[in-house]
């Protein structure tokens, strides 16, 4: 193979995960040696441009030359394990002592339908990186730390734009799920003043393509957008844009939304994607007694947004510590501080009141309901529903004398209450 080699832009500082002995291990076993220029494989995109930007990255992407079939050889050869995990696009997972690296042979797109491309393999970097979405995604790094840019992802990234490569509309027109990578990264990382107009035009004349792409992609680049720090401003964003109605239907304004991040931020209360979706939702989620909010979410993700829509409105900054108690018991914590900051974004609490009740519930640990049925039986009930039914009467009593009640008194009611059956 024969590979492009111009001038690198920049050399960048060392990253922890350039030096870590698993990045080594995996660069040796693909360049040959990490002292060696052969350029053949190069960290890529989001790790790049974090280093960049000097902020946490997570995900690690290598892009090379070699062919999958050629990765996997080289990986199997060094000891590696290697899993062939999107192999027909050119896409092989490492994993080394638990660390997954997705590596990637170059690409060139033959067809896209707004859905799915067709790709060849090529060795040529800058065909790799003008099949990308925005400049600062297309960053190349070597192990050395020499960075290659192609379309002036460096400026971009420095200056907080968020640019499509070459032209907006045929970048979305090839994968119409960039709409809402462009929203997300630009909450993420541009200044609100420079959002690029004429991508935004195109995200706005392009919205209605969006109904074509699956839900689970949808709602995957929804959570993460609702999981930046200014998801309220992004979401008003797309909704004038009439892209918030097309991916959230049932989506209300964002004023609930504005106020639950404004209170999470005075609180230092970490971002909650799925509490921040029931700000959106509201009751509109709930119809005819049930939860639907046409999104696939995980089951434990979809019960707890259904209850979240549709919050008990005493559960408040004004809520008195024993029925904060009541609530935790009979819920959870995560739920009971979910529900006040709920409350608190739909009615303007104060904060102050916010952050002492959020304190009083972080600080509530309860003891174990002190009777079983086989207490039931040693007072003379047979086995069947009605130990049920008098336990959790004795239950009712023990919480509303805010769990005080030790085991001889709950059984002392427990007593009255089968004299009186």
């Amino acid at each position: 193979m024969t590979v492009d080699l111009p001038q690198p832009r920049a050399q960048i500082s060392r990253a922890a995960f350039m030096d870590a002995p698993e990045t080594l291990k995996l660069m040796m076993a693909l360049c040959g040696g990490v002292g060696d220029k052969t350029d053949e494989a190069r960290f890529v995109g989001g790790c790049v441009r974090d280093t960049v930007l000097n902020v946490k990255t997570y995900d690690i992407d290598i892009a090379t030359i070699h062919t999958p079939d050629v990765v996997m050889a080289r990986l199997k050869a060094n000891g590696i394990k290697a899993i062939p995990t999107g192999i027909e696009h050119g896409t092989v997972t490492a994993v080394i002592d638990d660390h997954p690296f997705e590596i990637t042979t170059l690409r060139r797109d033959i067809e896209t339908d707004g859905r799915h491309a067709t790709v060849a393999f090529t060795d040529r970097w800058e065909e790799d990186a003008a099949r990308r979405d925005f400049t600062m995604n297309a960053l190349y790094c070597t192990i050395q730390g020499d960075v290659y840019d192609y379309f002036g992802g460096l400026e971009d990234a420095r200056a907080g734009r968020v640019k499509f490569i070459r032209d907006p509309g045929e970048r979305i027109r090839e994968d119409y799920l960039r709409i809402l990578r462009f929203y997300r990264f630009s909450a993420r990382f541009s200044d609100p003043q420079k959002m690029d107009g004429e991508a935004r035009r195109q995200c706005r004349a392009h919205a209605e393509e969006l109904k074509s792409i699956s839900v689970e992609r949808i709602q995957s680049e929804l959570i993460k957008i609702l999981a930046t720090p200014r998801a309220a401003w992004i979401w008003q964003m797309m909704t004038e844009d009439g892209i918030a109605h097309v991916i959230l239907p049932m989506g209300q304004g964002t004023d609930v939304l504005q106020a639950l991040v404004k209170t999470e931020e005075l609180l230092d209360a970490p971002a909650d994607p799925i509490r921040r979706l029931a700000a959106l939702l509201g009751e509109s989620a709930t119809q005819d007694g049930k939860c639907k909010t046409g999104l696939k979410l995980s089951n434990a993700d979809q019960n707890r947004l259904c209850r979240l829509v549709s919050i008990d409105p005493e559960l408040n900054a004004t809520t008195p510590e024993h029925q904060l108690r009541a609530a935790v018991y009979r819920n959870d914590p995560d739920y009971v501080r979910s529900a006040v900051l709920l409350n608190a974004a739909k009615t303007a609490h104060d904060p102050f009141h916010v952050r002492k009740t959020i304190e009083a519930i972080n600080k509530i640990r309860l003891p174990a309901f002190p009777l079983t049925g086989k207490d039931a039986i040693e007072q003379g009930l047979k086995p069947g529903p009605e130990i049920g039914d008098v336990l959790s009467r004795v239950e009712d009593w023990w919480i509303a004398q805010d769990f005080l009640p030790g085991r001889m008194e709950a059984l002392k009611k427990l007593k009255t209450l089968i004299d009186q059956n």
